[in-house]
């Protein structure tokens, strides 16, 4: 069975009815990105003992020019193969639990203060609201957690077109180092 936490927000990321609301979808068959991504990350915890999220977090803060923003509990970064431009993904830190289910009132609490200031942050740079796509990656629940969840807020500044349907690969317009120096100025 396959869980998918997301929030489709405006016409051009998806939305369907016009008020405010998220969704919780489940099938039978875990999804072909899941997968690969549960695969992924089994791998590389099977070839070094460490979790690739965590792993993934820790170059972008020794790289810094992805790194947006980092607290004690999380790290926010535009990843260096974002699926779509402006990509931030909320990685909360090794010390957090490898579930979403399992996160703390405070951890939450932390969670939401920083994605608001990322939507203001991203208006601030685009000049006021925008279309998004805000998606939940999580572990698979019905084996040990290969890796542990994040949070990708997925601005909808472009459209797909033939080529990403054609071939699945995603255009991205303006490179995350770009992007993530634009939010950097733009955080209060």
């Amino acid at each position: 069975c396959s869980v998918a936490v997301f929030r489709n927000e405006g016409f051009s990321a998806g939305a369907s009815l016009a008020h405010c609301h998220s969704q919780i979808l489940a099938t039978e068959e875990l999804m072909p990105l899941d997968f690969a991504r549960h695969e992924r990350a089994a791998s590389h915890r099977s070839a070094t003992g460490r979790d690739l999220v965590q792993d993934l977090l820790n170059a972008e803060r020794v790289e810094r020019i992805r790194l947006i923003h980092e607290t004690p509990g999380f790290g926010l970064c535009c990843p260096y193969a974002s699926r779509m431009a402006w990509q931030i993904r909320f990685v909360p830190k090794q010390t957090q639990p490898a579930s979403f289910a399992d996160a703390s009132d405070a951890t939450l609490r932390e969670l939401a203060t920083l994605l608001k200031s990322a939507m203001i942050a991203l208006e601030t740079v685009f000049g006021g609201p925008f279309p998004f796509n805000l998606v939940l990656a999580h572990p698979r629940i019905d084996q040990p957690a290969a890796f542990s969840w994040y949070l990708d807020l997925m601005p909808r500044s472009g459209r797909f077109a033939g080529w990403e349907l054609l071939t699945n690969v995603d255009i991205v317009t303006v490179a995350p180092e770009t992007a993530a120096k634009s939010i950097r100025e733009a955080w209060q």
